[in-house]
């Protein structure tokens, strides 16, 4: 609750990025998860990943993130690609971990 001598200040927040309709639609950027009710994407030209989640019908998206960020997110949520076994994406995800700490 606001008194008569306290100032409202506003903030720009800007959009969020989605992923560009060419890359849902490239295979080499989107994918379904191993355990097949996801699909994943990430258009490294926004910076920008979002996963659609089959069985709820619903997104998640990222914004403003590289590629190492994006990694360390579909592992947290337990999301690995189809195409990429366990071992290989663990050692992804050690590398993006990796890259992610020599920058912050």
């Amino acid at each position: 609750m606001q008194t008569e001598h306290e100032t409202v200040s506003t903030e720009h927040v800007p959009a969020p990025q989605l992923p560009r309709p060419e890359a849902l639609q490239d295979p080499m950027f989107t994918k379904v998860t191993a355990c097949g009710d996801w699909l994943v994407c990430y258009d490294p030209h926004v910076r920008a990943g979002s996963c659609y989640q089959r069985s709820k019908a619903r997104w998640i998206t990222y914004s403003n993130v590289d590629v190492h960020t994006w990694i360390i997110a579909l592992d947290a949520m337990d999301l690995r690609p189809f195409d990429i076994d366990a071992d290989a994406f663990e050692h992804l995800v050690l590398a993006a971990h990796a890259a992610y700490g020599s920058r912050h």
